[in-house]
């Protein structure tokens, strides 16, 4: 009873520069090579640890939904100018050239949630993910696992899935495959917008409940 669970915050003033986000569409598209009768589904994964926040499971479960549905997944990947060999290795040898761009470092996370349809951190590891918050901050589908404090933040088939564990690349699979249908996308696009989703997960809301933790202690303490 003498503690309290203060949740973290972002700022959701920040918003997409068009300049940006334009050069961004044509990196993305000019990476990747997908039919033009068909219509991708961008899943953006932003880190600078690849592995701790679950990468390979998610490469595994991006090869798996390419092959198994009748989907175009493409995997947008930024947060680091460094992509392991490792990696490199993995998307040639699931022939995932085609599904997969590399964004690298960016100066703005805003820029590229403004052209992805969900995002995607099947973490092992992550307090409280300010990129998930973002996500949820611009309106778009989560994916994350409970290993994330942020998964706290949203309802699981509602405003995005919860995997609860990383290495059950079937789940992650399952969650991918989930959001490749557009009307499931948009059901959780309002949903995240009917429930005020980019309030809750702001620095305002946790600098007033912060405000109010400390008027209930000051009233304690002259009680």
């Amino acid at each position: 009873d003498r503690i309290a669970v203060i949740p973290n915050g972002i700022n959701t003033r920040l918003k997409p520069n068009e300049n940006t986000v334009s050069g961004l569409k044509e990196t993305i598209h000019n990476s990747i090579s997908i039919p033009e009768d068909r219509t991708p589904t961008f899943f953006l994964f932003a880190a600078t640890n690849p592995r701790l926040k679950g990468l390979r499971p998610l490469l595994y479960a991006l090869r798996k939904v390419r092959d198994t549905s009748n989907t175009d997944p493409v995997l947008i990947l930024a947060g680091t100018d460094k992509m392991d060999g490792y990696y490199r290795r993995l998307i040639n040898q699931f022939g995932l050239q085609n599904h997969v761009s590399t964004l690298g470092k960016l100066s703005g996370i805003q820029n590229a949630l403004s052209v992805c349809d969900a995002a995607v951190l099947p973490t092992y590891y992550d307090p409280c993910s300010r990129f998930i918050l973002e996500a949820l901050a611009a309106g778009r589908p989560v994916i994350t696992t409970r290993y994330n404090g942020a998964s706290e933040r949203y309802e699981h088939l509602k405003h995005g899935f919860i995997i609860d564990d990383p290495a059950n690349t079937d789940k992650v699979t399952d969650a991918l495959a989930y959001f490749c249908d557009p009307d499931k996308i948009q059901l959780a696009h309002n949903a995240i917008v009917d429930d005020n989703l980019v309030a809750e997960v702001s620095i305002q809301k946790h600098v007033e409940q912060l405000i109010d933790l400390y008027n209930a202690v000051m009233a304690k303490k002259k009680s």
